[in-house]
């Protein structure tokens, strides 16, 4: 792996980084975050689109320009960094649309990615349901087929985003007679189709990014099955090895970091978070470490991706120690802050207005969103190790 960025590149950078110290205003870096730990502001992903940036890596006849998958971790990275609100079309940039583009109709690429490009687009995913979780491929949502459409019955939650989005990237059975991974099929379904029910859920941190999805006889045309019917679980995997391979699990640790650092250095008034404490310093070192080798792990996924490779276990990889780091980086913050760290962030009294206790409600839940840390080990442990299956 080449670790240099090419001049080309870092003017990139230099550029976006430009562009966010003009137009990222307390007001926008203060939005809160209701999508994979990030805020939602369609004005500001507007503004990213004018400028090109969204799917700058997709092919020139759909909307993009055409550049290279580093450039795009470049650019996601500087987002995510300096806590942009990029949450809007964030999940259908980095998962629906390269998913699209490999397994999507002509007409599926054309109508949808453009829009994305845009920022006139947003997806959620409609994988999760009440009782399925890591056993993924035992959903019961189901999709019964009727003439030129399927009528879609069940209900998905934990969906992230769905009450900004329009469509939903939606896991469903459509052969029962089969085993449980040979008889899913993935479709984009409309949410403002007759018989859907969004019922917005508010998570530990008074956040209401996630909501349940109820489908009651929701007909879909067959035009919008995104790959071929009864073997959409490859589908499935190939884009959650899209969302597990993102720069931004690492990446929304610096902006806390750095706002964390700032606030010890005028405010920490005792032995226990004064900067000058040896403890202290050493575990804000450590933090920086775990960031910066995460970092890294996500651009060998990046690089590997240019190379027309593709990161698998090295997903998964990335993934858990991403998750993992937010936990642990802001388990370390809430301490030092000592019990004013666990004030809610609508108090006056609360640290950073509330980042780190809800950087650590989030680092929880990343362990477990987008496959469990669990379920990745497993994946590491098999794919990686050639561990048999337990």
């Amino acid at each position: 792996m080449d670790f240099s960025f090419t001049p080309e590149q870092e003017k990139l950078r230099f550029d976006i980084g430009e562009f966010l110290e003009n137009n990222l205003t307390s007001e926008y870096k203060n939005v809160l975050y209701d999508v994979a730990g990030v805020g939602v502001s369609k004005e500001f992903t507007k503004m990213l689109a004018k400028n090109g940036w969204i799917g700058m890596q997709w092919p020139e006849n759909y909307g993009g320009a055409g550049m290279g998958i580093m450039e795009y971790v470049i650019y996601r990275e500087e987002m995510v960094m300096r806590g942009a609100p990029i949450g809007y079309h964030l999940t259908a940039e980095n998962q629906m649309a390269p998913s699209i583009i490999i397994n999507g109709t002509d007409e599926q690429k054309q109508r949808i990615i453009p829009s994305i490009a845009k920022g006139e687009m947003s997806i959620c995913i409609g994988y999760s349901e009440p009782n399925t979780g890591s056993d993924l491929a035992s959903l019961q949502t189901r999709a019964d087929e009727d003439g030129d459409d399927f009528i879609i019955n069940g209900v998905k939650t934990w969906n992230s985003g769905a009450i900004h989005s329009e469509l939903i990237w939606l896991a469903a059975r459509t052969n029962h007679d089969v085993p449980k991974h040979k008889g899913i099929t993935v479709f984009l379904v409309e949410l403002d189709s007759p018989g859907i029910t969004i019922d917005p859920i508010q998570n530990m941190a008074r956040i209401g990014g996630f909501s349940n999805i109820t489908f009651d006889n929701v007909r879909v045309p067959k035009s919008n099955i995104v790959g071929e019917l009864d073997q959409g679980w490859y589908v499935v995997a190939q884009n959650l090895d899209f969302e597990r391979s993102g720069i931004e699990r690492v990446a929304s640790n610096y902006s806390i970091i750095y706002d964390f650092l700032e606030y010890i250095k005028t405010h920490g008034n005792n032995s226990r978070n004064n900067i000058s404490n040896s403890l202290v310093r050493n575990r804000i070192a450590d933090m920086f470490i775990e960031v910066e080798v995460g970092r890294y792990l996500a651009y060998n996924i990046a690089w590997m991706q240019s190379k027309g490779l593709v990161p698998n276990k090295e997903a998964s990889i990335s993934k858990v120690f991403g998750a993992e780091t937010t936990k642990r980086n802001s388990q370390a913050m809430l301490e030092i802050l000592g019990m004013y760290g666990g004030v809610d962030y609508t108090s006056h009294y609360s640290p950073i207005q509330g980042k780190v206790l809800r950087s650590w409600y989030g680092g929880i839940s990343s362990t477990i969103a987008a496959g469990t840390s669990e379920i990745q080990r497993n994946i590491i442990a098999m794919r990686g190790l050639g561990l048999p299956r337990t």
